[in-house]
């Protein structure tokens, strides 16, 4: 146990740019936009249709909206404002798993780490969970610090506009338990995701160069030829395999789910009715759903797999 927190220790400091500096950077240009545009907004005045246009003013029509929907558009604007974080993470957790096990084997610091009384199981599991789930909660993390300043901001101004505060903003809006949302999100991700992080780590094992060729040629290929085959052999043109390699990616990214079957697109657990949201993109209950879903385990099943090829390569390559 002490040399798998070692490992996850070591892989926090060699990536702590990726896993958290990098998403303060994002939360800290969010917060520049936030304060340059209400500075702009505050010094702007104009007339539209003989009426004198001012920032408070336009904040005051916060007041009409129903009160009954008004903690699902706060929470949703919480989650919305999280979305560009999960959307680079994606990318940053593919190519962290991608380069984990080849950097090692490139720069021959596995020879260094293979010296020392730790099993190749721990290393590649560590870098999984450092992926999967170590990064994830340090990124929500900076998600809570930068949506805490934004609340403080809008506080500010709603002061400014005569607005009460409690009624208007911190009664409605939830941050800590969209926060904790976020985090059991990033969990079953975990396991949604496992097939893709398997594959990325199976890549980074074996291949002697350009791991990203090798992690996504296979599937494209696939899906490449499955299509021709049966457009020639059949007479039609079969998107399922892009349709399944579609849903297993967009599905893993938080809070903004996609889900395609057929021409249809759903986003998450997302309802509208009569222009209102009734529904957040994800619930408690939609999470515990996941696992009851056929695809979730076989996912699972196939993410062990690579994960266990992953292993047993790294066992027996010291070098590219």
């Amino acid at each position: 146990m002490k040399s798998f927190s070692f490992l996850l220790r070591r892989e926090f400091w060699e990536n702590r740019g990726a896993f958290f500096t990098l998403p303060l950077g994002i939360g800290g240009f969010f917060v520049f936009i936030a304060v340059a545009a209400l500075t702009a907004a505050a010094t702007f005045i104009e007339e539209i249709d003989g009426e004198r246009f001012m920032l408070t003013k336009a904040v005051a029509e916060i007041k009409k909206v129903d009160p009954a929907t008004l903690d699902v558009v706060w929470n949703l604007n919480l989650l919305g404002t999280s979305a560009i974080f999960h959307m680079v993470l994606l990318f940053v957790v593919f190519f962290y798993l991608l380069g984990s096990l080849y950097d090692d084997r490139r720069d021959r610091s596995i020879l260094f780490w293979k010296s020392l009384p730790i099993s190749d199981a721990n290393t590649v599991l560590s870098k999984l969970v450092a992926g999967s789930l170590l990064a994830p909660a340090l990124w929500v993390a900076a998600i809570a610090i930068t949506q805490t300043t934004l609340l403080l901001i809008t506080t500010i101004v709603f002061w400014l506009s005569d607005i009460p505060v409690y009624d208007y903003l911190w009664g409605p809006a939830d941050p800590l338990e969209t926060w904790l949302l976020l985090l059991a999100s990033y969990a079953v991700q975990a396991f949604w995701m496992l097939p893709v992080w398997g594959w990325a780590l199976l890549a980074s094992s074996f291949a002697r160069s350009k791991p990203f060729l090798w992690a996504v040629a296979p599937p494209v290929l696939l899906a490449v030829a499955y299509t021709w085959i049966n457009a020639t052999q059949y007479l039609r043109i079969d998107f399922s395999v892009w349709t399944m390699i579609g849903n297993r990616i967009l599905g893993g990214v938080v809070p903004i789910q996609f889900n395609i079957e057929g021409d249809n697109v759903q986003i998450g657990s997302m309802r509208f009715t009569d222009d209102d949201v009734t529904e957040l993109p994800i619930t408690w209950g939609t999470l515990l759903e996941r696992f009851t879903w056929p695809d979730m385990w076989w996912g699972i099943l196939f993410g062990v797999v690579f994960i266990a090829l992953a292993i047993y390569i790294r066992r027996y390559r010291d070098e590219s």
